[in-house]
């Protein structure tokens, strides 16, 4: 063969190298056809930048890089020739595969898309003059360096944009993608538990739940364990499990549960309750505890929440302090105490209702400890938490501080000057009851600017704990019988104070129960139905907590505020 089939120069048949390039073609390639067009290699040109020597055909300048007008005669896509003394073995490589020079993917236009780049030998004898070899040197190097760069460049843009929230990941170029571009990892962020979820705790004047989402109390009384029946009224009438459902579905979040110490004394049977029909099967032969346990448990399984708010000693009965003759100052800790041991571990009730409304004698910060509430609440609250760390920690006022005599347990303006402080932190939170004329007719609703009023009166006796940022608050009793002007405009008024959404102030209305004779209930005589006149007024404050109860958005929609 007298052909090279790398640049198709003559051939030393003794020796088989080029006598054009030099390079000895390999046998395998002897006698392979080519179509390998060969440039003019005699530079006829220079660059009108740099002053570089050129060949025809030549696109780029070698040494700066310029785009090279095209001469005339040139064929569109025909091969650069390189000059003499160049390595040749890659031009023959590519006239051996007969296809064109292919560029980088996503290379078009970019200076590298033609096939002119000289190749380098570290043979001597097969190398160009040195002052050439140092430019094609340093512009290899410099094509190297910049196809490093990009390519890495590209690479780490790629990873980035996959580990961006919510970027779409192809599974190209990560290891243990899927084949088909399915990403690997969720880019949806995780919801958020319901709300209300778990043990609450307090931040400044928020309640929040486990996962520090903000919640409100929205609740309602239902009282007779307190009383000589041993056990929340209504089963006479009703079973628990749909009482609490009417409950649930009437928007409220929270049921206060009073209960006297009496409750827990061997002597006291729970009765009034009705066992015929299948109603209350489960509360046969069952003690007054053991009934809580059962409402306690229904309650949860609607996702309803308890407060456990200690009313008194004795049934039926409410004394001024928080112990009488039969159950002294250790018997009413002893309760409490046994009450947080039996509850550990149940989110189902979130806290201690201490005592309810201390008055007479009752004092806030006077140092002495038989009559002292604010001592006596700081005491008992660490000897719960002690016990059952996750409780909120309600305390009520007083009625009298420095002469100022208001609703008992709604004065807590002793808190500005002897607050309870707990051992675990972000648990107390105080609880004022609140009241129109036609319960007690004190002299204020008698005021020329009644009921403007009402907001500086609430400030000064309880309202101040929030507004100073001390601790939230929870208006654990008012109600109405709505049978006046003035308890309306009371009424209106209180719903606008206590404010709207999960920042407003936290309620439970007195009561569920029609036989309250001081306000009646949101239940009438029947226990079944609802009085839609005082439920339209507290529609608009309730709060729902995981999602939206069937028919309440609808209800708050069409709820009206009774003039």
């Amino acid at each position: 063969m007298d052909q090279c089939t790398l640049c198709q120069g003559p051939v030393d048949q003794a020796t088989g190298i080029c006598l054009r390039c030099g390079q000895k073609s390999p046998d395998n390639l002897f006698d392979q056809p080519t179509a390998v067009v060969l440039p003019q290699v005699t530079p006829d040109r220079r660059c009108p930048r740099c002053g570089e020597a050129t060949s025809r055909g030549q696109q780029f300048c070698r040494r700066c890089g310029l785009s090279l007008p095209s001469l005339p005669g040139q064929q569109e896509g025909q091969l650069i020739g390189l000059p003499a003394g160049a390595r040749g073995s890659e031009a023959g490589a590519t006239a051996d595969s007969a296809r064109p020079f292919q560029p980088l993917p996503g290379s078009t236009g970019s200076w590298w898309e033609t096939s002119t780049l000289p190749f380098i030998t570290t043979k001597s004898e097969h190398t160009a003059p040195p002052r050439v070899l140092k430019r094609r040197v340093w512009f290899t190097m410099v094509l190297l360096v910049v196809a490093g760069i990009s390519g890495s460049g590209g690479y780490l843009l790629m990873y980035a944009r996959t580990q961006l929230p919510g970027s779409p990941v192809s599974g190209v170029g990560r290891p243990n993608a899927s084949a088909t571009g399915v990403s690997t990892s969720s880019t949806t962020p995780t919801p958020s538990p319901p709300v209300g979820t778990g043990y609450w705790h307090t931040n400044g004047i928020q309640i929040v739940d486990e996962a520090k989402q903000p919640v409100r109390i929205a609740g309602i009384n239902w009282f007779g364990f307190e009383s000589s029946t041993y056990v929340v009224h209504g089963l006479g009438q009703r079973d628990y499990h749909d009482l609490l459902r009417q409950v649930k579905t009437q928007g409220y979040n929270t049921v206060r549960l009073p209960f006297s110490d009496q409750l827990f004394f061997a002597s006291s049977v729970p009765n009034g309750i009705a066992f015929n029909n299948g109603m209350n099967q489960d509360l046969q032969g069952r003690n007054g505890l053991q009934i809580l346990d059962k409402i306690v448990a229904a309650a949860g399984q609607l996702g309803l929440r308890i407060v456990l708010d200690h009313h008194g000693v004795d049934a039926g009965s409410q004394v001024q302090l928080w112990s009488a003759s039969d159950c002294s100052v250790s018997c009413f800790e002893s309760d409490w105490r046994m009450l947080a041991r039996h509850y550990l571990g149940n989110p189902t009730i979130i806290g201690a209702d201490l005592d309810n409304e201390p008055h007479g004698p009752a004092c806030w910060g006077c140092g002495n400890p038989s009559v002292d509430w604010q001592m006596e609440a700081q005491k008992l609250g660490n000897e719960i938490l002690a016990i059952n760390p996750h409780w909120l920690i309600f305390v009520e006022g007083v009625e009298c501080y420095k002469g100022d005599c208001y609703w008992w347990g709604g004065n807590l303006e002793g808190v500005a000057d002897a607050p309870v402080e707990l051992s675990v932190p972000h648990q107390v939170v105080y609880s004022p009851h609140d009241y129109p004329p036609e319960v007690y007719n004190l002299s204020y609703f008698s005021a020329p600017d009644y009921p403007n009023n009402l907001p500086r009166i609430w400030d000064t006796h309880w309202g101040f704990i929030v507004k100073k940022g001390l601790a939230p608050l929870w208006l654990g009793e008012f109600g109405t019988q709505l049978a006046s002007t003035k308890d309306q405009l009371w009424f209106r008024s209180i719903i606008s104070y206590l404010g709207p959404g999960v920042r407003g102030i936290n309620w439970a209305y007195w009561a569920l129960n029609p036989d309250s004779a001081d306000t009646g209930g949101i239940l009438q005589n029947d226990w079944v139905t609802v009085n839609q006149n005082k439920q339209n007024y507290l529609n608009p404050i309730e709060f729902p907590l995981g999602a939206i109860q069937e028919g309440m958005a609808e209800r708050r929609r069409t709820a009206v505020q009774t003039a």
